[in-house]
């Protein structure tokens, strides 16, 4: 894909790992609203057609990436500075914020990223409160969740991708949860936050909402309803947007411009993590830059919307268009849905055949390998994210989304190595 360019930026963008699906669309996107400038702790080829300059983080930890960024910044008299990557969103505010340009906030990028924070701030306004404690032992883990109360969810403090997130329903096996939290918490090259969180179990469906935030003014864009693996794990296996999602969750506007006001977002575009229950939205987690899993690719099949591009206009000053966009001529496509092919036991990945019945299917979008033959995939807490291929298919309703996800997934076959 050849990007074009507008007269916009140039925008600084920190951090695009190696090459992806899951990255490749966004980085497109930014491409066609900036020039861009890149900046990584490597440097990845696969990005070249997209960007105008690169900048070399040439060792770990915050002090050199932000010394790269400042550099960066004023070489390039960059307009703007933006990140997809979790890792990097409160270093990114605080170059935007020293730099004069618009950006979540600081405070606002560490209250997203430092759950606790999150938990907090939420509290004391009763927005979406879910009773949580902090705890730095199984000692304490222990008593926290005999306060609260089983059964219970232990968390890291700072980590993403559910990433040794797990449920307890029995008080002796609150020491191990902990211990699975705890082992997830490696410290974050640039931000640490050290603890695990013990937090009530909420039951109710989970959607995702991801926002635009201009100037404080929080306008929701897409609805994502989760797919989520075997408890007591909470790994994303699947998700699907539809252009009427909004309507899923009623008064959500309201609810998240209370939740940013609470967490001080000033501009950005934000991942918005809750359930629905009797009483109420409750926020699991909003985090500061794009949703995972493809979600705003999704968002884009469904409705037209390029909340990816916007994450470039709003970095960059500018109002984004969030107008839903159809092509006239098009099939009515109004959702889309992802479902990643996870191994129900730890395995050696042989061989993964997609039948061509599957790939001429008009309502496959794609059909992507996620790994190749040798592949060693651990379920959880061994390994995460285990994801051996993914499969994005489109329809005018959730409903045919999901027959034909259904439909494709019963003709792709995974070997497992003997």
């Amino acid at each position: 894909m050849t990007p074009r360019r507008l007269a916009l930026g140039p925008l600084v963008l920190v951090g695009v790992g190696r090459r992806s699906p899951f990255r490749e669309y966004a980085v497109a996107a930014m491409a066609e609203r900036a020039g861009l400038v890149l900046m990584d702790i490597h440097e990845p080829a696969w990005p070249k057609p997209f960007i105008r300059s690169f900048h070399l983080i040439t060792e770990p930890g915050p002090e050199p990436m932000l010394a790269t960024g400042r550099a960066a910044i004023s070489a390039e008299r960059a307009a703007g500075i933006a990140t997809y990557d979790d890792r990097y969103t409160v270093p990114v505010a605080r170059l935007a914020a020293e730099a004069g340009l618009p950006g979540s906030g600081l405070a606002a990028a560490i209250a997203c990223k430092d759950k606790w924070e999150t938990r907090q701030r939420l509290a004391s306004r009763a927005l979406g409160a879910v009773r949580a404690s902090l705890v730095t032992s199984a000692a304490e883990a222990v008593a926290a969740a005999r306060d609260i109360g089983l059964p219970v969810v232990l968390k890291p403090r700072a980590l993403a991708a559910s990433k040794g997130v797990v449920r307890v329903d029995d008080s002796d096996d609150v020491a191990r949860g902990f211990a699975i939290a705890a082992a997830a918490s490696v410290p974050d090259p640039v931000f640490s936050a050290p603890g695990v969180l013990v937090e009530e179990c909420v039951d109710g469906a989970e959607f995702s909402v991801d926002s635009v935030i201009c100037q404080g003014q929080v306008t929701p864009v897409f609805v994502a309803r989760k797919l989520l693996g075997p408890r007591p794990f909470f790994e994303e296996v699947g998700h699907c947007v539809t252009a009427s999602g909004l309507h899923l969750l009623p008064a959500i506007g309201p609810f998240l411009q209370a939740v940013h006001e609470a967490l001080g977002f000033a501009d950005g575009v934000s991942h918005a993590e809750l359930r629905v229950t009797p009483d109420g939205y409750k926020i699991m987690e909003v985090n500061s830059r794009l949703g995972g899993g493809m979600i705003p690719y999704l968002g884009f099949l469904a409705t037209g919307i390029d909340l990816a591009g916007a994450v470039a206009d709003v970095a960059l000053g500018a109002e984004p268009d969030l107008r839903p966009r159809r092509d006239p001529g098009a099939e009515p496509v109004r959702a889309a849905a992802i479902r990643f092919i996870c191994p129900e036991r730890d395995l050696t990945v042989a061989s993964i055949d997609v039948p061509d019945a599957v790939r001429a299917d008009p309502r496959v979008e794609r059909v992507v390998p996620l790994v190749e033959p040798g592949a060693v995939l651990r379920l959880p807490p061994a390994g995460y994210l285990g994801r051996i291929a993914m499969v994005i298919t489109t329809g005018d309703s959730e409903q045919a989304c999901q027959e034909a996800m259904d439909d494709a997934l019963a003709k792709i076959t995974v070997t497992a190595a003997a």
